[in-house]
């Protein structure tokens, strides 16, 4: 039976110099991290089903306004954003649910048969914003992001800011980094303007994205409630499987082209060193590592 032997730390760039001394035979990369190795075979890269928002607080603030929030969610360039900076395997997120979660009734991926939503657009930006500042009153926004404390919420902060002040003349952005705990509670309570957040489904069902919107919801941290919205998601939880899909579709379509509570951003994405000696190695869509079914091969 072959042995395990595991090295646990919160710091990627220790795991990875400890693969190159030939100590470990996986390691996860962080996004800083990937293009020291870019032309080595070791080097590993898969998208997961785990998901990138921007989530507005609909309940109060300057955010309240549908007009600024659909500016902001077409005002970055995501293709940029995951194949420059995060380049881990990340695949931009254009809607709220992300690809190779769940087939259609005919077979075909979701997000390839509901098209995508929410793409980066600076015209139809531009139009919003303008529509945004003359409601508001004010040609100057200041807005602050919250995120967590990790490398990847970090490099996608820097990134969104420098975008969408640029994209948005006299929109200000500050990034507000919190522990993870800190955040959470923060989105909880509704302490937040705009909040930079990932969420990674339990089963393939996409109709559980669309709870994050529902009156009530425990998921619905923006505080967004709409009759519309709810009778809408209520149809979608048909029997028939069929008409279910149809009005997840209809429903997606409806809060992010036209209500925007959140804004999606990417599909997050893996990237690993892997040592050429293993020849099982099993990483679930959702990015979790199965150790069990590891194997090396044979030295025979």
């Amino acid at each position: 039976m072959e042995s395990s032997q595991f090295s646990v730390t919160a710091n990627a760039k220790k795991l990875a110099d400890q693969f190159t001394a030939g100590k470990l035979d996986y390691a996860p990369l962080s996004p800083d991290d990937v293009s020291h190795y870019t032309n080595s075979n070791n080097l590993k890269m898969m998208s997961t089903l785990t998901s990138a928002y921007i989530f507005f607080n609909t309940s109060m603030g300057d955010t309240t306004n549908v007009h600024l929030r659909r500016a902001i969610a077409q005002a970055y360039d995501k293709h940029l954003l995951t194949q420059s900076k995060l380049k881990d395997g990340a695949i931009p997120l254009n809607g709220l649910i992300p690809k190779n979660l769940a087939k259609s009734p005919q077979g075909v991926d979701y997000r390839t048969d509901t098209g995508n939503l929410e793409t980066y657009n600076l015209t139809k930006a531009s139009q919003q914003w303008a529509i945004a500042k003359k409601q508001l009153g004010t040609q100057h926004v200041s807005l602050t992001l919250l995120v967590a404390d990790n490398n990847t919420a970090k490099v996608s902060a820097s990134f969104l800011k420098g975008q969408l002040e640029h994209n948005l003349p006299g929109l200000k952005i500050t990034i507000k980094t919190v522990s993870l705990a800190k955040r959470v509670a923060m989105e909880a309570a509704g302490k937040y303007q705009l909040v930079f957040s990932t969420w990674t489904p339990a089963d393939t069902d996409p109709y559980n994205f669309l709870t994050f919107y529902k009156t009530g919801s425990q998921l619905n941290i923006t505080g967004y409630t709409s009759n519309k919205a709810d009778r809408l998601i209520n149809q979608a939880n048909s029997n028939n499987p069929a008409k279910r899909w149809q009005m997840i579709q209809r429903t997606e379509r409806y809060l992010m082209e036209k209500e925007v509570p959140s804004a999606g951003v990417f599909q997050a994405g893996q990237a690993y060193l892997l040592n050429n000696r293993v020849s099982r190695f099993s990483i679930s869509p959702s990015g979790l590592v199965n150790y069990e079914y590891a194997r090396l091969k044979s030295t025979d």
